[in-house]
């Protein structure tokens, strides 16, 4: 038996588990699993599988899979996609997998020779296999499963408007075009649809905006060029946070010393910032066609094969030919195959999980 290593093993099951519940609950399926094969190569261990979809009586569906093949050495965790035959018992209220063919299947951060070998092993004691499992189970989670599909494609999955730019810049973000609302015993406006602090004054037709410690930024455009206000009207410094340090005003007054100077971008639409500090800065990932921006906080990546970028966002992925877009979202699994060999403990390991 495995000495499993449950770290490992719980976040595997918590991945397959948030798509949808296993096939059997009742008490005597699951003492059916997991399903243990022994081999000449070792032990393989198949956990209840994870249906997708049932067509006619094609059932297509995955399982989390461990292999032991050394007595000393760690299991192997992976994931594999299957379709098979459904046959059913109604008296029993049974069903059986039959004539299983292996659609996919992945052991991260393996190298390619143990990973075929590995996927060599599953496929070939699994596509021997007749596995039980019960009727009502299936049923009740294949409905699940459809419900969580039909939630799934209502994400959405338009690329928000992305901004590449090769110096520190800071996205200040209004829920669409300024909504103004007039500051009591002043000339001010404050613009309330942003948690920034944004202030017109209109006498000026200047806006200011409070958007780093110590640091005002003015324009006369809210959607144009900002740069630093090294003084500013007293009634306007008066509107600082709460929680900053008190401005200076003007009356030859000035204010605090500014740090570097970010650019300032405001948009009024979803949009997503992506920040490099000088040229993009690319460094390979190990055992891959993948490199990656060093030089951002951002999760952006080079497939060197197809010369595509991808963007991470939000748990979405995205890609493009150019930095400059235009992007298109991504499937998990239309990404390319060296994602999956991404090591975990590299820069970009966290991806994986994504």
């Amino acid at each position: 038996m495995l000495k499993f290593f449950y770290q490992a093993f719980y976040f595997l099951m918590l991945c397959l588990a948030a798509a949808s519940p296993s096939l059997a609950s009742e008490t005597d399926q699951n003492s059916y699993w997991p399903y243990e094969i022994t081999t000449q190569k070792g032990l393989i261990v198949i956990y209840q599988p994870q249906p997708e979809k049932l067509d006619n009586n094609k059932l297509f569906a995955r399982s989390a899979v461990a292999l032991e093949t050394d007595k000393s050495s760690e299991p192997v965790f992976g994931v594999v996609w299957f379709q098979a035959d459904l046959n059913t018992d109604r008296d029993e209220r049974t069903a059986f997998i039959e004539d299983i063919k292996i659609n996919r299947l992945n052991f991260p951060n393996q190298d390619g020779e143990k990973e075929k070998m590995f996927s060599d092993m599953v496929e070939k004691e699994m596509s021997k296999l007749s596995l039980q499992i019960s009727m009502d189970s299936l049923l009740a989670t294949l409905e699940t499963a459809e419900k969580q599909q039909v939630n799934t494609q209502k994400i959405n999955t338009d690329p928000p408007r992305i901004i590449f730019e090769r110096q520190p810049a800071v996205l200040i973000s209004l829920d669409g075009e300024p909504n103004m609302k007039p500051e009591k015993n002043s000339d001010l406006m404050r613009v309330i649809n942003t948690p920034f602090t944004i202030l017109l004054k209109q006498k000026e037709n200047t806006y200011y905006l409070f958007a780093d410690t110590d640091t005002w930024y003015k324009t006369q455009d809210i959607k144009g060029q900002w740069e630093i206000a090294y003084s500013v009207p007293k009634e306007v410094a008066k509107m600082a946070p709460e929680s900053a340090d008190e401005e200076e005003g003007a009356d030859g007054e000035e204010a605090s010393k500014p740090g570097p100077e970010p650019k300032i971008i405001v948009v009024t639409e979803p949009t997503e910032l992506i920040s490099c500090t000088g040229d993009p800065e690319f460094t390979p990932i190990s055992g891959t066609e993948l490199l990656y921006i060093s030089n951002t906080e951002s999760d952006v990546l080079l497939h060197l094969t197809s010369q595509s970028y991808y963007i991470l966002l939000a748990g979405r992925w995205f890609t493009s030919n150019s930095m400059e877009g235009p992007w298109k979202y991504v499937t998990v699994d239309k990404l390319p195959a060296d994602f999956s060999k991404i090591p975990e403990d590299s820069e970009m390991g966290t991806v994986l999980y994504a």
